[in-house]
């Protein structure tokens, strides 16, 4: 009887032992199977993240060119304004001479003084 309920232990352990070692590698193939997706996963990022910087390095060009372009854009407005008040000196004075020809006292105003030589607005 002992040596029976020895066997009976030894087999229940024996079937015990196959039956851990079956999940065992099971366990086995989904760890690996797990490690795989994940290097995959990894290596889409990595793609992702060289995409992103791609675009991010384009989009800063663009933004320097686009400064470049607003600074220029800024220097000609500067320089316009510039001529225009040139021109606006200039016909300032042509109506100074025009008025010291007529013999007018110069106004404040150069459109009064227009209005009194006989001018049109």
């Amino acid at each position: 009887i002992y040596v029976e309920k020895m066997k009976a232990v030894f087999m229940e352990s024996d079937k015990q032992c196959e039956e851990l070692r079956t999940r065992n590698q099971i366990l086995g193939v989904q760890v690996t199977d797990l490690q795989e997706q994940l290097e995959r996963l990894r290596e889409a990022e990595g793609q992702h993240a060289n995409t992103v910087s791609a675009k991010a390095k384009e989009w800063e060009s663009r933004l320097s060119s686009k400064q470049a372009e607003i600074a220029d854009c800024h220097n000609r407005i500067v320089l316009l304004e510039e001529q225009l008040n040139v021109a606006q000196l200039d016909s300032d004075r042509a109506l100074m001479i025009r008025m010291k020809k007529c013999n007018l006292t110069p106004s404040p105003f150069p459109r009064e003084a227009i209005a009194r030589s006989g001018g049109s607005d």
